[in-house]
């Protein structure tokens, strides 16, 4: 017997017609969940699950926790297998097919459980639904710039410039900006907050990003 299948559940089977056999579709430990009647070729069987939501949360983290492990590494073997000397800037396409911004792939592995969320950089929501987008990325002294910074933003220019400094601010030989190696300093104030839409690096202290990516502690 095929099955027509996705991921978790069986919405359909088919089989090769005959007109004097019924197939009877069993799940796991033969628990009828439908049949082909004699002389049809396919049955719709009703989205049969074969597991519960709450057995496949824990599961749909796993797999996104798998994704952010995975992208870690490939940034990884890009950055050895350039063998760039000493700082960098690499412009590169979108991240990941989940992190590509308003571009990232909507999948739909989890359909029939529209209840279960995956947790990544703090935001909660169903995996198969957009998770994020990163203009651009560090890796050492290897800055990135992705393709994801070329969507619209009302800075335009003004912001991709931004966003290179960022990340090239992030590469540079320097103490941490600040918690998670960003400035506290507002948004509007300075380049190297986490959510920057300042054009340059700070002079306030403590933080003083300008000094820190200068090497000064």
């Amino acid at each position: 017997m095929l099955s027509a299948k996705k991921f978790q559940r069986v919405d359909r089977a088919a089989v090769a017609a005959d007109p004097a056999r019924t197939v009877t579709v069993e799940g796991a430990g033969g628990t009828p969940i439908g049949t082909v009647a004699a002389g049809a070729d396919s049955a719709d069987l009703g989205n049969f699950l074969f597991d519960t939501e709450a057995a496949v949360q824990p599961k749909a983290q796993a797999w996104a926790d798998a994704n952010e492990a995975t992208e870690g590494t490939a940034l990884n073997h890009l950055r050895t297998s350039i063998g760039a000397v000493g700082f960098h800037l690499v412009g590169c396409g979108w991240q990941h097919p989940k992190h590509a911004g308003t571009h990232s792939v909507e999948t739909h592995f989890y359909t029939g459980y529209p209840g279960i969320h995956i947790t990544i950089a703090e935001r909660d929501f169903h995996p198969d639904k957009k998770w994020n987008g990163f203009d651009g990325v560090n890796s050492g002294h290897m800055s990135i710039l992705n393709l994801n910074v070329l969507d619209a933003h009302p800075l335009d220019g003004d912001y991709t410039k931004g966003v290179a400094r960022h990340e090239i601010g992030h590469s540079s030989d320097h103490t941490d900006f600040g918690p998670g190696d960003h400035c506290p300093q507002a948004a509007d104030v300075c380049l190297m907050n986490a959510s920057s839409t300042g054009g340059d690096f700070c002079t306030i202290d403590p933080d003083h990003s300008l000094h820190k990516a200068m090497g000064w502690t």
